[in-house]
């Protein structure tokens, strides 16, 4: 059964697909009754007149959302949790007005056809729009994936954030390409190595080359991870890798209970699961996030101890979720994180 949603895809990303296939046509049909019940012109030239004016919307709707981010960049900064909302309304807001501006030249042009107001004309295309942009909006929401941020509550870093000095985060720095290291309440922050890994996306510490460790590194993709051997880093662990997605339990940190399991999601709206089989069972976390504007993978999951998930989110949001606390910290930017015991500590 999970192979067979692994392959399927998510709803999300079927969604494109369907509304420029089958979903612009329904949406002619609807506006078309609608402008030919306010400005009663012909009913097939109002249908030919809405279905290209919303296959053109939807065109430049494609554009915008691939270059929307880098638009309002200056307004929200880089895309992160703490905006995730608010850019999503935007984008939501930005498409809206986007369609009004393509339709409204061929709506008045059909109010002028009409003899009627101009008026007439604007009230045709706010109602048109405003009743097919309501069933998109269901539509696009029931598609969506956001247990994340609806779980969650996005903290910043500092006193929200517990710490804990036996353990470090080390990643990939978005910035740099080298080794970091940073606290788990994102303090004591330090680079690990001067060699530089632009094209790696994970990292990997290595007991030897012949560990099962590296085994199972080189056996996923050796073009892609950067692999630090354990003599070269000063480190209290034997060796780490990340967990990619499914049941990760091979990977399971030191002192976590046996009774706690996690699933990691294989596409961002296939939601990762925390849970404790018990006696009783009960969740403990489900999250995922991907919407019509973000599509933010969870992956490369460490599981804490005190059942707290230190992943990345996206492109290079590493983040740590807190299930207890229903909290989520975004405590650096870069890739590939693994979280290590700290040498120095006792």
């Amino acid at each position: 059964m999970m192979a067979l949603l692994a392959n399927a895809g998510t709803a999300m990303m079927w969604m494109p697909l369907l509304h420029l296939s089958i979903g612009n046509i329904v949406i002619a049909v609807v506006e078309a009754l609608l402008v030919w019940a306010v400005l009663r012109q012909s009913l097939p030239r109002c249908f030919w007149i809405m279905l290209a004016a919303n296959y053109t919307s939807a065109g430049l709707g494609l554009i915008l959302r691939g270059r929307f981010n880098d638009l309002v960049a200056p307004l929200f900064g880089e895309p992160d949790i703490f905006n995730a909302s608010a850019r999503l309304m935007a984008f939501a807001a930005a498409a809206f007005v986007l369609t009004l501006l393509v339709e409204a030249p061929l709506t008045l042009w059909l109010t002028k056809r009409a003899g009627l107001r101009v008026w007439w004309g604007v009230a045709a295309l706010l109602i048109a729009n405003a009743v097919s942009y309501t069933g998109l909006a269901v539509l696009y929401s029931r598609a969506s994936a956001q247990t994340l941020l609806v779980t969650l509550t996005p903290v910043r870093t500092g006193p929200h954030v517990p710490g804990d000095d036996a353990y470090e985060i080390w990643y990939l720095d978005a910035q740099t390409d080298r080794v970091h290291a940073v606290g788990l309440d994102g303090s004591h922050r330090r680079q690990i190595s001067q060699t530089t890994y632009p094209d790696a996306t994970y990292l990997a510490v290595l007991a030897d080359e012949d560990s099962v460790l590296a085994s199972s590194v080189k056996n996923y993709s050796t073009e892609r991870v950067a692999a630090l051997p354990k003599g070269s880093v000063a480190t209290a662990d034997e060796g780490r890798v990340p967990a990619w997605y499914g049941d990760i339990d091979a990977r399971r940190f030191p002192g976590l209970a046996e009774s706690v399991k996690v699933w990691v999601g294989e596409w961002a709206g296939r939601d990762t699961y925390l849970w404790d089989d018990g006696p009783p069972q009960r969740e403990l976390l489900q999250i995922a996030h991907e919407n019509a504007l973000d599509n933010w993978r969870i992956a490369y999951v460490t599981v804490l101890p005190d059942t707290r998930l230190v992943f990345q989110l996206g492109p290079e949001q590493i983040c740590v979720a807190d299930p207890k606390k229903k909290t989520l910290a975004l405590i650096a930017r870069g890739r590939g994180p693994i979280v290590m015991r700290n040498a120095t500590a006792p």
